[in-house]
């Protein structure tokens, strides 16, 4: 079952708008456009200032909300799983026709699958598009696991990204515990019934062997 979203509200009227204090970091500072006319406020409470033009190319739903009659809009988000700054840094990069960073460690699929939510939300096809050609770009170069780019082509309903995955598979295992644990614990994390983490040794793609929340994420069909 897809997250609770949470509706978006709109202020229009500058006269009653509340005063807050806006920070300026690493998710917004691109977005600060002393001409723009839309300021989208995060649900962790940071601004980005951007043209609703732009917005309303990418996105059905924010084509819908915004309207030429009204001048210097807001938009209040406050779903708090799909719409913090960082997700939306990422899908203003995309509508702004900036690539997606590729990802740091090959196992950090989670805010790709966040940014699919929020694209879904706002029915945005560019960044779906991008994140479907660059999932297959990152997985055909080993950049991500095939585990993450199969979950992000689960959560694109894209079959043809899932069987990239597949095929990528080859000798992928999960890894074996380096940490001081003895060698009875480590045995545990080899026994599939023994443990809730990934199974170590197993394929990444083996489901008896993915850890608990990784399983419970797949979907039933």
């Amino acid at each position: 079952m897809p997250p609770k979203r949470t509706s978006t509200s709109i202020n229009s009227n500058a006269s009653k708008k509340i005063k807050r204090e806006f920070i300026v970091n690493e998710t917004n500072e691109q977005y600060q456009e002393d001409d723009a006319d839309v300021t989208i406020i995060s649900s962790d409470q940071i601004r980005f200032k951007v043209h609703s033009y732009v917005l309303k190319a990418a996105s059905v739903k924010f084509r819908e909300m915004l309207t030429s009659e009204i001048i210097n809009q807001e938009l209040v988000l406050s779903d708090p799983l799909l719409e913090r700054s960082s997700t939306l840094s990422w899908f203003l990069d995309v509508c702004h026709s900036k690539e997606l960073p590729a990802p740091k460690s090959n196992n950090k699929y989670i805010p790709y699958i966040t940014l699919i939510q929020l694209a879904t939300k706002y029915e945005c096809k560019l960044v779906i598009q991008q994140i479907s050609l660059l999932s297959h770009k990152w997985c055909e170069e080993q950049l991500f696991e095939p585990a993450s780019v199969f979950m992000i082509g689960c959560a694109l309903d894209a079959p043809d990204l899932t069987a990239c995955a597949i095929r990528q598979c080859g000798g992928w295992r999960n890894s074996e515990r380096k940490d001081n644990v003895d060698e009875e614990a480590k045995k545990k994390f080899k026994n599939r019934v023994g443990t809730i983490q990934r199974v170590a040794g197993a394929s990444v793609l083996d489901p008896t062997a993915m850890d608990f929340p990784t399983f419970k994420a797949l979907p039933d069909e």
